[in-house]
């Protein structure tokens, strides 16, 4: 396994962990482990999915906003959430990180810019539809 993949994998695990200190309400852990992702994400230098991480410099940020929210500093998370470019990461992950937003945009009752983080969702074409547009019953 190449070592971007192991490191990939080995950070992933600080973000992991910076979540599950950000709810513990664990302030300076939360902090020592992003701290560690960002210097790693900095070492491999771009956005990969070594893994299916999606670990990089845009995932580590994702994760300051998302710990952010689960400290309670909604304002923090609604500064900086709309200034990440996630279009290169998976869609699973740009989805959370939207919805992260927009709760963080609605704690701050900015309701309109909630909405407008929530991506559309489009109906999967291989459905069976009637006439209407609705989804037939099975």
């Amino acid at each position: 396994m190449p070592a971007q993949s192991f490191l990939s994998i080995y950070v992933t695990l600080f973000l992991a962990g910076s979540m599950a200190a950000a709810r513990a309400d664990d302030r300076s852990t939360t902090r020592a482990f992003l701290a560690e992702a960002d210097h790693a994400a900095q070492q491999l230098g771009r956005d990969a999915n070594h893994m299916w991480t999606a670990f990089g410099p845009t995932n580590v940020a994702i994760h300051r906003v998302a710990t952010s929210a689960e400290l309670g500093d909604m304002q923090v998370a609604a500064d900086l959430g709309p200034q990440i470019d996630t279009s290169r990461l998976p869609i699973e992950r740009r989805t959370r990180h939207s919805l992260e937003v927009a709760r963080a945009l609605s704690a701050h009752s900015l309701i309109e810019d909630a909405l407008s983080m929530i991506p559309p969702v489009a109906p999967d074409p291989s459905l069976p539809r009637n006439g209407a547009g609705q989804l037939d019953k099975a």
